[in-house]
């Protein structure tokens, strides 16, 4: 399955979302997409919509060394 999120110079403007009705949403929302006359959707630069297979985000995830929580709440 893909995932989809909203992404403006490298950077998530919204979370992961598994349609992309619904990241259309997002983009509408946060005023960088629009429909035209045929109704196909457009998103407007600089923002653009990133996808990645679900599993594949799942193997980066599992990749990503665990913070040490104790050590940041003590401010070091």
């Amino acid at each position: 399955m893909l995932l989809y999120r909203l992404m403006m110079f490298g950077k998530p403007l919204g979370p992961w979302r598994r349609s992309q009705r619904l990241v259309n949403a997002d983009a509408l929302e946060h005023g960088y997409g629009s429909y035209d006359e045929h109704k196909r959707f457009f998103v407007t630069a600089p923002a653009h919509i990133e996808s990645i297979h679900e599993y594949e985000l799942m193997r980066l995830a599992a990749a990503r060394p665990a913070s040490n929580t104790k050590r940041h709440a003590r401010g070091f």
